[in-house]
């Protein structure tokens, strides 16, 4: 957690919020940022730090604070820290990542030398906000820092629309369209036609890593740590579940057998 002092809490006292804008502050604990969100947005902040820890992409520490907002980490601390927006050769007129994927690849390999390793961070990215229903991947969402050998990292913030299940026909990664038609489906089997065998192999292991009691698990801790409540949590865990269970047909199709058996044998071994 992370705690105040009562200058620190003056100097928020004194700015005008608005929610979804992000103000930024130093305060004693150093600059951060604070943003006032809506209905579970903080919650998901919070939990997508958790999702990401996991798989293994940067992002920045969050903080809840009482009023339903969210301090987080200031980015520009980290080495050399560009927004996707920024990266030459990402146009900002190209918003979502259906189309952005291949784009934001070609761009990061032309100015990084981790050139494999950086695809298979946007690769992750991408599948987790699959997975979760992330509605909100623009390219001011996430970013990339470079270490002083060239190599480059991802990293996303701005999760707050995780298990987002309730977006309009007008977002093309959205999960329901006519309450059955599900437009995201489409998108991820065009998604993993341009991915490799190892490479699909890879975010298998991380579907299966992330079922529904997993994500449950995470849930209760987030509420736990913070002294917070997920509302509508039951019914949000339901549409993971359905969620789930779609992305895996569609992964089904692209991963053998063996390769399936592989990975819970994996799984098996390591849970013993």
């Amino acid at each position: 957690m992370i705690s105040f002092t009562s200058g620190d809490i003056e100097q928020i006292k004194d700015k005008n919020f608005d929610y979804f804008n992000v103000h930024q502050f130093n305060l004693s604990c150093g600059s951060v940022y604070i943003k006032k969100c809506c209905g579970n947005e903080s919650f998901m902040e919070l939990l997508g730090k958790k999702v990401f820890d996991i798989v293994g992409i940067d992002c920045p520490n969050y903080y809840y604070m009482n009023g339903n907002y969210v301090v987080s980490d200031d980015l520009h601390k980290l080495d050399k820290f560009i927004y996707m927006n920024d990266v030459p050769g990402v146009s900002d007129s190209i918003t979502w990542r259906t189309v952005t994927f291949k784009l934001v690849c070609d761009s990061l390999c032309e100015i990084c030398n981790n050139k494999e390793e950086i695809k298979l961070q946007l690769i992750i990215m991408h599948f987790v906000d699959i997975l979760f229903s992330n509605t909100d991947r623009h390219l001011n969402n996430y970013g990339v820092y470079f270490d002083k050998d060239g190599n480059a990292k991802i990293v996303v913030f701005d999760n707050g629309l995780l298990l987002d299940y309730f977006d309009c026909v007008t977002k093309p990664m959205s999960c329901v369209v006519n309450e059955s038609t599900f437009i995201k489906m489409r998108e991820f089997k065009h998604f993993l036609n341009n991915l490799s065998e190892e490479q699909i192999r890879y975010i298998y292991e991380i579907y299966c890593r992330f079922n529904t009691d997993v994500v449950r698990t995470l849930i209760d801790k987030v509420e736990k740590e913070n002294g917070i409540k997920l509302s509508g949590k039951n019914r949000l865990i339901f549409q993971y579940t359905k969620n789930h269970l779609m992305v895996g047909a569609v992964l089904n199709k692209f991963i053998s057998n063996k390769v399936k058996r592989e990975v819970h044998e994996m799984k098996l071994s390591k849970s013993s």
